[in-house]
């Protein structure tokens, strides 16, 4: 058995929500859509890994899109938003292996972020291997990061206003009962 990272401490796979720079348009929401990998009792010094499909402008003002992993605080920086837990992960390199797999398609007219993670959810619940209990409805996860992202704004999370941890981005975890439950305010 190969050491991992998270090997003795059950990660977790997260749906995350970036604030983004830049105009909103019909085809480019309010936020970044990213996964992150983590484990699952964060301190100060926890690491994770963000996987996701970003855009950079080139020389001459073309645009390209990417697939980037890059290992992380866990702890909140000014960016993170929310985070929806919605998986236990059994195997760490096998869950790595396929979201590393899944590709960027610019050639698709309207393809963004959030595409990429739709599709990396949707092959992860196929595969049956890398994770254990899971929520993967994308309706769900996509509907519930949202309503969720606005109900903090609508409580000032991202002023630094409230009663809460600033050091921690608010967390939901869909996986626990039946509707789930907030895990950090």
């Amino acid at each position: 058995m190969s050491f991992t990272p998270f090997a003795f401490n059950k990660s977790r796979l997260h749906l995350a929500l970036y604030a983004r720079g830049g105009a909103q348009t019909a085809d480019r929401e309010g936020y970044h859509w990213a996964l992150i990998v983590g484990p699952k009792h964060e301190g100060e010094k926890s690491r994770g890994v963000r996987l996701h499909a970003k855009e950079r402008v080139l020389p001459g003002g073309t645009k390209e899109w990417f697939f980037e992993e890059r290992d992380i605080s866990v702890t909140a920086t000014h960016m993170l938003l929310i985070r929806i837990t919605i998986a236990k992960v059994l195997r760490m390199e096998r869950t790595l292996e396929i979201l590393r797999a899944v590709p960027v398609k610019p050639e698709i007219s309207g393809w963004t972020c959030k595409s990429w993670v739709q599709e990396a959810i949707a092959l992860l619940d196929a595969d049956g291997e890398a994770l254990g209990k899971r929520v993967m409805d994308w309706n769900k996860v996509s509907e519930k990061a949202v309503s969720y992202c606005d109900e903090k704004k609508a409580a000032s999370r991202f002023c630094g206003e409230g009663d809460f941890d600033p050091k921690y981005p608010p967390t939901f975890d869909l996986m626990e009962g039946d509707e789930g439950k907030e895990v950090v305010p």
